[in-house]
């Protein structure tokens, strides 16, 4: 990611003719590829766009609360007790190497159990069926 990164930052900000855009107006992580990929276009040709909604019984401060991500709005409850705040004076803390981190480890890092963490949580059960490719 970092290399992608690089690139994009040169042609963009120093001009330098490297073919960053040659690879199409889109970049993604590929579900079930676990993968970087160019789209040719955007959104990728056989995505198809769904709506989720928030829902919770107001248990979503905690990864094993009642946080869901439904298909349906009400379907997981109205979310309308959880809340969060963010204090700059107090932030939570995060492990010292997450800012150079180019594996993308850290993007997807549970930080949930980390000293000072706090957020709220909202997931999906499994995925029955892998996605579909363009």
């Amino acid at each position: 990611m970092q290399s992608i990164e690089l690139r994009f930052f040169d042609h963009y900000l120093k001009g330098i003719e490297n073919g960053i855009e040659e690879g199409g107006p889109g970049l993604g992580l590929r579900d079930g590829e676990n993968r970087w990929r160019h789209e040719k276009t955007w959104p990728p040709v056989g995505m198809r766009e769904t709506a989720l909604y928030l829902g919770s019984d107001g248990d979503a401060a905690r990864r094993d609360g009642d946080g869901e991500l439904a298909l349906v709005a009400g379907a997981g409850g109205t979310a309308a007790g959880d809340e969060y705040r963010y204090d700059p004076k107090d932030p939570p803390e995060l492990p010292d190497d997450i800012w150079n981190d180019v594996t993308g480890q850290h993007a997807t890092m549970d930080l949930s159990g980390a000293p000072g963490s706090r957020g709220l949580a909202w997931t999906t059960p499994p995925r029955r069926s892998p996605p579909r490719s363009s």
